[in-house]
């Protein structure tokens, strides 16, 4: 690690310009995978199911990236491997035809890049050590690269239509790649702290509570990751429009961390997630018969702030409380794998089917009967109350 302070700052914000083209290519991904994929002939029930698959890698993929790291005690080196990857994965979806051979490439693009964010996370902290204020910056470049990459493909699709997605996806990975060979290395301790065992945490009744929770927020959120966009196109919107309306809700997710760093106890944080439960379950019925509204879309958009931001903090928050220091990572892991892993994959699956048979309205209507199911589980809490045991 660099010696002097400028030094670090320079390595610093080498990392936040790698967070900034990775969430550039996440935005241009993200937001029109679905549709491109419509255009390549696939049904919203294959879609789904590909995007299920593509979950899976969150469950797995994050602790295996970060095993190799630790046993090889390198960092950058396995960032710029798994970008180039995926960057050459991206390169052949350009020529992939039908729904196998596209299904392989996105899960393996899905599995090179899924260490990429925790190690670059790693990278960082180890650089910035206790300066908050400028891992703070560093981070929040991601979300401003999300948004450049949503609004950059909504101008380029409008012009060029959505066949050039491969193109446009795989330029941006050349720009993630050119980052991650600039981010400096750094050496990561092979010392290991024993953890709980697994089965033991999850018999604790407010850990499954948690976990639960986390789970049915990213289930409820399934039709929006893989089908907001199509449902928006759908429902009368251009490339730009929908670019517009991705836009509203990531710099409503940016406003919420900037304001709400931290949430004191465990009350408020049940309040707050039961707001954001309801609140999210408002916004899909919203999306799902009145996006064609623009008022109204622009509203439910906005609402990503609770959806997203509020429950994320709240949930940051649980894991501090529920686990002692030296399990915060055994606990993260399990986060990531139980809502976006398990979590992802079923939402995508399950409103992929109903979006083919029944539409974009009543697959938008089960994620919200979801989040209502969670805001009934979260309004259990507030009245009775679990105790926060480390």
């Amino acid at each position: 690690m660099s010696a002097s302070h400028e030094d670090r700052q320079r390595d610093a914000w080498r990392s936040a310009t790698f967070f900034f083209a990775y969430f550039a290519s996440a935005g241009v991904y993200g937001t029109y995978l679905a549709v491109w994929l419509t255009e390549r002939g696939l049904t919203p029930s294959q879609i789904g199911l590909v995007i299920a698959l593509v979950s899976t890698t969150r469950i797995f993929g994050p602790n295996l990236w970060g095993e190799i790291a630790n046993r090889s005690g390198r960092v950058a080196l396995w960032i710029r491997a798994g970008v180039a990857a995926a960057m050459l994965c991206a390169l052949l979806l350009i020529i992939a035809q039908g729904a196998l051979w596209l299904g392989a490439l996105l899960f393996a693009i899905g599995v090179a890049t899924a260490g990429a964010i925790s190690l670059n996370e790693t990278l960082l902290m180890r650089l910035v050590g206790d300066d908050t204020k400028t891992y703070g910056r560093a981070r929040a470049f991601g979300s401003a690269g999300f948004v450049a990459g949503v609004m950059l493909s909504g101008l380029i699709f409008q012009w060029t239509g959505i066949g050039w997605f491969a193109v446009l996806y795989a330029l941006v990975m050349v720009t993630a790649v050119w980052a991650a060979k600039r981010l400096p290395e750094v050496s990561v301790s092979a010392t290991r702290v024993a953890h709980e065992p697994l089965g033991v945490l999850l018999r604790r009744g407010e850990v499954v509570v948690f976990y639960l929770l986390c789970f049915l927020m990213v289930v409820a959120q399934g039709p929006f990751l893989a089908f907001l966009s199509l449902h928006l196109i759908e429902s009368g919107y251009g490339k730009i429009g929908v670019s517009t309306l991705w836009t509203v809700g990531v710099v409503a997710e940016i406003l919420v961390f900037l304001r709400l760093r931290r949430v004191e106890g465990e009350a408020r944080v049940h309040r707050l997630m039961l707001i954001a439960f309801v609140l999210t379950g408002l916004r899909f019925i919203l999306t799902g018969w009145l996006a064609a509204t623009p008022v109204v879309a622009f509203a439910a958009q906005a609402l990503h702030a609770f959806t997203f931001g509020v429950f994320h903090v709240c949930a940051m928050q649980r894991i501090r409380a529920l686990f002692a220091p030296a399990h915060y990572a055994h606990a993260q892991g399990l986060y990531i794998a139980i809502s976006y892993g398990i979590g992802g994959l079923a939402g995508a699956a399950i409103s992929g089917w109903i979006y083919e048979h029944a539409g974009g309205a009543w697959a938008f209507t089960f994620g919200g009967a979801v989040a209502l199911i969670g805001a009934v589980v979260v309004a259990n809490l507030v009245r009775q109350g679990l105790p926060s045991k480390r």
